[in-house]
């Protein structure tokens, strides 16, 4: 299952009232979870975060296709497919260049029969299926595991401001491959928590890189889904 995070002004205050003065370490999620409420007006999402569900990992997995090789512009299919396997299992050892060089290895985009072959050359579990709603997608982060996706970006609303974390922060790319991790509900509105490979060496002031943790709202984000390709796959964690 996903890490649900809903808060309630009430408990915080019996926490801060009644908790130790010290603390165990907190992992990476945890603290994420914190920077997210505290920068939710910054970031674009809204004033009141109502739930948060999200499938990191306490390690790190995102990948900038900006870094994997000499067909980098394309790659976001190989790089979805590196960040794929290394979510589903830590010790992946495959690489989106290893990807590339199974699939249309003199560049090139990458269509559904490379994603499909990937994922299995490269025993990363995973099941297909087709969407009709944000809430397909919504039911996969519940149920514990990520999605691969293609929308064409171009539909996909676009950022309003240079610090905002949600909102699409580029132009003149349509089918584009990334994964989604989780979902945010402030202010009665949905947006979708990707890893989007689309960085490009591009970071926030923080030195953050802009496609990791991005928000995309719910309703252009599932549109620009249902599209350009309603197919996704769902990639689970590898069993012990």
């Amino acid at each position: 299952m996903g890490t649900k995070f809903l808060f309630l002004s009430t408990f915080c205050i019996l926490l801060a009232a009644c908790g130790p003065a010290t603390s165990s370490a907190q992992t990476s999620s945890e603290m994420y979870h914190e920077l997210l409420y505290a920068n939710s007006v910054a970031w674009g999402l809204g004033t009141n975060i109502s739930e948060y569900v999200t499938n990191d990992r306490d390690y790190e997995w995102y990948i900038d296709q900006y870094t994997t090789g000499s067909s980098w512009s394309t790659n976001c299919g190989p790089t979805s497919i590196e960040m794929a396997g290394l979510w589903a299992n830590a010790d992946f050892s495959y690489t989106a260049e290893d990807a590339r060089a199974s699939y249309r290895p003199s560049g090139g985009w990458w269509y559904d029969t490379d994603i499909q072959g990937a994922l299995t050359q490269f025993s990363i579990p995973n099941q297909s299926s087709t969407i009709s709603s944000s809430a397909d997608l919504v039911g996969i982060i519940d149920a514990g595991g990520i999605a691969l996706v293609n929308p064409d970006m171009s539909q996909v609303t676009g950022e309003t401001n240079a610090t905002a974390r949600a909102g699409r922060f580029y132009s003149n790319v349509t089918g584009h491959y990334l994964i989604i991790k989780g979902y945010v509900i402030a202010d009665s509105n949905t947006f979708f928590e990707v890893y989007d490979p689309w960085s490009v060496g591009v970071v926030y002031e923080d030195g953050t890189l802009k496609g990791k943790n991005r928000y995309y709202d719910a309703v252009s984000f599932t549109n620009s889904i249902m599209l350009w390709w309603p197919k996704v796959y769902t990639i689970s964690p590898v069993s012990d």
